[in-house]
């Protein structure tokens, strides 16, 4: 069974400055900065703004057949996930989702390991959280994970049209929330509350779903005045 080489900080380092500089990245190097992202979310965030300005110019046949030959090729799918989320205008995603698809064909999945490796404490609760609540990215290619690799400050706009997180991963989501509210004998709250319950990782419109759907939560007043509470 092949194991990621554990890089020295130096190839971090010159990995990362390679990727935010203008120095030419090979599809060897693709991959294998991939691959280094698992071990510094910088990386992943550097590597995902890059491939958002050059992904026209990289033929998705060759980074697939690269991809293959390394050790999780799922990586390169969860980074490009969070590409066409949150680093592309709406305008050129029609075309991206088709290069991208040609890039992930047949590529398998991870077998359900953490992305990132030595980055949090080992069984710390941020891990136990991450297995539980994964966001899509992480979901749709085997690996647990919530992280969003790109700069929140700049991209929150964008974050916050999207729905990171999958049906499954709401669903446990409400029900932890709903306890929570029903231990600190707070029966009341607002849609806000749920969404800042979920770090702002799905949409308005997905979470007032959820909550009519909910059988125990019950709703109250109009729109703008809407308050729910949980008997």
């Amino acid at each position: 069974m092949k194991k990621i080489a554990v890089p020295s900080s130096s190839e971090i380092e010159n990995a990362y400055h390679q990727l935010e500089g203008g120095s030419v990245v090979s599809i060897q190097e693709w991959v294998r900065f991939s691959e280094l992202s698992r071990f510094d979310p910088r990386m992943a965030e550097a590597w995902i703004k890059r491939m958002s300005k050059e992904w026209k110019n990289i033929s998705p046949i060759l980074l697939r057949q690269e991809s293959l030959k390394g050790v999780v090729p799922a990586s390169i799918g969860l980074l490009l996930e969070q590409v066409e989320d949150y680093a592309l205008e709406k305008k050129s995603k029609k075309l991206f989702r088709i290069w991208k698809d040609g890039v992930l064909y047949l590529v398998p999945p991870a077998s359900g390991e953490s992305y990132l490796i030595a980055v949090h404490p080992f069984a710390s609760s941020r891990i136990l959280n991450d297995a539980i609540f994964p966001t899509r990215s992480f979901q749709v290619w085997g690996f647990s994970g919530s992280d969003i690799f790109i700069n929140k400050a700049l991209s929150q706009k964008s974050i916050r049209e999207q729905t990171s997180l999958s049906v499954e991963t709401r669903s446990r989501k409400l029900n932890h929330f709903i306890l929570e509210k029903k231990k600190k004998h707070q029966p009341r709250f607002v849609l806000e509350d749920y969404l800042s319950y979920c770090d702002y990782l799905i949409s308005k419109r997905i979470a007032q779903m959820d909550l009519k759907r909910c059988k125990q939560i019950q709703s109250h007043g109009n729109t703008k005045s809407r308050f729910y509470t949980i008997p």
